[in-house]
C-alpha cells in the first residue's frame, strides 16, 4: 500500500512538472516577442509618434515628443538630408527637432514598409525599409515623399534603440 501511495505521489509530481514545462513552452511560443519582432513594434513606434494626426492638440504632441526620446540611442546619428535632421543629436533634440518639424504640418503621416531586418549580433542589428511622409502642410500645400532608409539599432538594457538613420535613395514618383 505504502509503494502505491508513493508511486501516485511520484506520478502527481511528474503530471505538475510536465503541465508546468508545457505551460511555459506555450508562454513562450506565444507571448515572448523575438529581438527581430521586438524592432519591428519598435520602428513603428517611432513613426506613429513623429506622425500628427488631424485635431491633435499641442499637450498630446508634447507626451508624444516625450514618448520618442525613448527610441533613439543618445546620441544618435540621422542624416535624412533634410535641413532638420542631418548629424549627432540627444534625444532631447530628436523629440524637439520632431516637435519642430510636426508644427509645420496641420497633418502628417509617416509610415515604414519593406522592412528587412538583420541580426548582426545579439546587441547590433540593421533595418532597411521605404519610409514615407504624406501630410497636409499648413500653408495648404500637399506633401507626398518617400525615401529609402538604412536604420543602425543597439540593444540597451534589453531594449533595441536606433543608433542611426541614413537615407540611402531618394524615390520619386
Amino acid at each position: 500500500m505504502v509503494t502505491i501511495l508513493k508511486n501516485k505521489k511520484v506520478g502527481i509530481v511528474l503530471a505538475i512538472i510536465v503541465i508546468i514545462t508545457g505551460g511555459f513552452i506555450v508562454w513562450y511560443w506565444t507571448f515572448q516577442k523575438t529581438d527581430t519582432a521586438l524592432i519591428r513594434t519598435n520602428l513603428q513606434k517611432v513613426c506613429d509618434l513623429a506622425s500628427k494626426y488631424p485635431d491633435e492638440g499641442n499637450a498630446r504632441g508634447l507626451l508624444k515628443s516625450k514618448a520618442l526620446q525613448a527610441l533613439f540611442d543618445d546620441p544618435c546619428y540621422l542624416d535624412i538630408r533634410a535641413h532638420l535632421f542631418v548629424g549627432q543629436y540627444t534625444r532631447r533634440e530628436i523629440a524637439a527637432n520632431a516637435m519642430r518639424y510636426r508644427s509645420f504640418f496641420r497633418h502628417v503621416y509617416i509610415s515604414l514598409h519593406d522592412l528587412e531586418i538583420e541580426l548582426v549580433s545579439l546587441t547590433e542589428a540593421r533595418a532597411e525599409f521605404t519610409g514615407s511622409c504624406d501630410g497636409l502642410l499648413k500653408n495648404g500645400k500637399r506633401i507626398n515623399q518617400y525615401r529609402e532608409l538604412s536604420c543602425e539599432l543597439l540593444k540597451k538594457n534589453g531594449d533595441w534603440v536606433v543608433s542611426r538613420i541614413v537615407i540611402r535613395q531618394i524615390l520619386e514618383k
